[in-house]
């Protein structure tokens, strides 16, 4: 037997698997409104909202205050994924399926981010440009 401890940690950064819900339809309740682009769910998951950049964070944060916070979400992942150990990058819907990240691009509180790659990049741009 070799005893063998890495000197360089895994440098890809792994979520705790206790904060991700598999029961329940995968349903998670937002406990915290953090800023304009995370929320924080019961599980202690912290989610940034995936391929929006916010233009009025005061605007953006009173609707996720009144309409998101305490509401049951779930979450849909893109290849993006992590981006430290306690946060991720996901698209949010509401418990009745409204798309909180597009819902932000149409309202005008939002645009698409258009540095990064992601699976919705196209249709947020279009949903960008119906509201210009």
């Amino acid at each position: 037997k070799v005893d063998y401890i890495p000197r360089i940690k895994d440098a890809n950064p792994k979520i705790e698997p206790n904060k991700l819900n598999f029961k329940n339809g995968g349903l998670y309740r937002v406990v915290d409104i953090i800023n304009a682009y995370t929320i924080k769910l019961n599980t202690g998951l912290m989610v940034k909202l995936l391929g929006v950049k916010i233009n009025d964070e005061e605007a953006a944060t009173k609707y996720l205050k009144d309409y998101v916070l305490k509401k049951e979400v779930f979450l849909k992942f893109d290849s993006r994924g992590l981006v430290n150990r306690e946060i991720v990058e996901a698209y949010v819907y509401l418990k009745n399926k409204i798309f909180i990240n597009s819902y932000l691009i149409k309202s005008g509180m939002a645009t698409a981010d258009k540095l990064n790659q992601y699976q919705y990049k196209n249709k947020f741009i279009e949903l960008e440009a119906e509201v210009s």
